[in-house]
């Protein structure tokens, strides 16, 4: 019995480190994408008027500050 309470642990240790690392990227997601929003803007302005953009400035900084933070998490 024994056994089952230690394994109840090291998942309940597993999902308590889960919940930290996903409050931690929130945290920089929300306080990086402002940065992304600019550059994304920057990114607009700069593009030649008959680019094709499928995207709202509002999805690229999304997807670039998605493609970006993860690398934070890794190693």
């Amino acid at each position: 019995m024994t056994d089952a309470y230690a394994n109840n642990d090291s998942v309940s240790g597993r999902r308590s480190r889960s919940r930290s690392c996903s409050r931690e990227y929130r945290a920089i997601y929300a306080l990086t994408f402002p940065v992304f929003f600019l550059a994304a803007c920057a990114k607009r302005i700069a593009a030649p008027a008959n680019t094709n953009n499928d995207r709202s400035i509002y999805g690229e900084a999304k997807k670039l500050a998605s493609a970006s933070i993860p690398m934070a998490f890794m190693g």
